[in-house]
């Protein structure tokens, strides 16, 4: 661990940056941690902060730049200094899964996006997001469940990212 923040409206909450594998958070005082990534997977974090005139932002300071994260919302915006270069989606972590996976994304213009999960069917289980973005870096989790709420059952899942003028696909495992 290099860096270490420390939520100050939730005192159990701590988030620590690592040098080359970004960020992790626990909410329970340091006894359970998880991947809290939101785009700076294999960064270098150099410091943490987070913001008291503004709740629940992150900064993360890494040798790429400067990230804010807002630590509230299901799908995470992290904004940079720089731009990303190119439309990306990104294999699903863990994978395969159990309760939860997080799924990373870039989007090189601001787009409609939409990313939806199907059946290996290709039956639609669960649309994540439906909504116009800005310009960079994102991540969503999926609990493995479907629209209506209901645990799926083990299998493979297509995640497809769409966008005006771009559209990617990745297989997930769901292990239940």
């Amino acid at each position: 661990m290099v860096a270490l923040a420390i939520d100050l409206t939730s005192p159990q909450t701590l988030y620590a940056g690592t040098w080359g594998s970004g960020v992790f958070r626990t909410t329970n005082g340091s006894i359970g941690w998880s991947a809290f990534n939101i785009g700076l997977t294999n960064l270098n974090v150099e410091a943490l902060a987070l913001n008291r005139t503004t709740p629940h932002t992150l900064y993360a300071a890494t040798t790429s730049g400067v990230f804010h994260i807002d630590i509230t919302t299901e799908v995470d915006n992290v904004i940079t200094q720089g731009l990303p270069t190119e439309f990306f989606l990104s294999q699903n972590y863990p994978n395969p899964f159990n309760s939860k996976t997080i799924i990373e994304y870039q989007l090189l213009n601001p787009s409609e996006v939409t990313i939806k999960i199907y059946n290996i069917a290709g039956q639609l289980v669960r649309a994540l997001v439906d909504e116009k973005q800005p310009a960079g870096y994102y991540s969503v989790h999926w609990d493995g469940k479907g629209q209506n709420g209901a645990d799926l059952s083990s299998g493979v899942y297509i995640c497809r990212l769409q966008s005006k003028k771009f559209f990617k696909t990745c297989k997930m495992l769901l292990v239940q």
